[in-house]
């Protein structure tokens, strides 16, 4: 696995308080985070700071972004086959979010990078 601090992680939720909580998880874990609040944010972000991974809200994913790696997030039970029309989803996390279920899902998804 690359060094935490080399993994750039852009956070896109429109619901402020959950995007710092996980930003601020992610940041004190060693990650590089970046964190926006809307699809025209996120696609900005994507074009020029190329996130390794975006961990993004299931009511602010953009198919602009469809080149890089996505975590899921809901507050919902979601049908998964409804994000077929995005590339490189790698997985899915349930709000409330756990830190450690968080940290378990980023490692998870570079451990898979590396195979």
């Amino acid at each position: 696995m690359p060094k935490k601090e080399d993994i750039k992680i852009l956070v896109v939720d429109n619901h402020p308080q959950v995007a710092t909580e996980i930003s601020t998880n992610l940041s004190m874990a060693g990650y590089n985070v970046l964190e926006v609040d809307n699809k025209n944010d996120a696609i900005k972000a994507c074009k020029d700071k190329h996130p390794d991974i975006i961990i993004v809200d299931k009511e602010t994913i953009s198919v602009d972004c469809m080149d890089h790696r996505k975590i899921i997030l809901t507050g919902f039970n979601i049908n998964k086959t409804e994000f077929k029309k995005y590339n490189n989803i790698v997985g899915y996390l349930d709000k409330p979010i756990s830190k450690s279920d968080l940290l378990k899902e980023i490692d998870r998804v570079f451990k898979l990078v590396e195979k």
